[in-house]
């Protein structure tokens, strides 16, 4: 999935918040929480914004996987950015 994205920045194309939701969410099924914390904060390295959908994916994750300071963390940047809570 990583390479998919470096690829599509390579050949001139910005993946937008969609794309990265769902790299996420397919990280976050295999319970890989560290590599969807990687891409997500590529997609903020590259300028993107998040919603609360791709918040909510990681909250979920990181319930799943008893990710407790981690989803704080989360919640703090949810705050930060200016991103609802649902």
């Amino acid at each position: 999935a990583e390479a998919a994205v470096s690829s599509m920045i390579a050949d001139g194309w910005k993946p937008n918040t969609i794309t990265y939701s769902v790299i996420i969410h397919g990280y976050c099924v295999r319970g890989d929480i560290l590599s969807a914390m990687a891409i997500f904060q590529k997609h903020f390295d590259n300028g993107a914004s998040a919603d609360c959908v791709l918040f909510n994916t990681l909250l979920g994750c990181c319930v799943r996987r008893s990710k407790w300071e981690l989803a704080q963390s989360l919640l703090d940047m949810m705050r930060r950015h200016g991103v609802q809570q649902s």
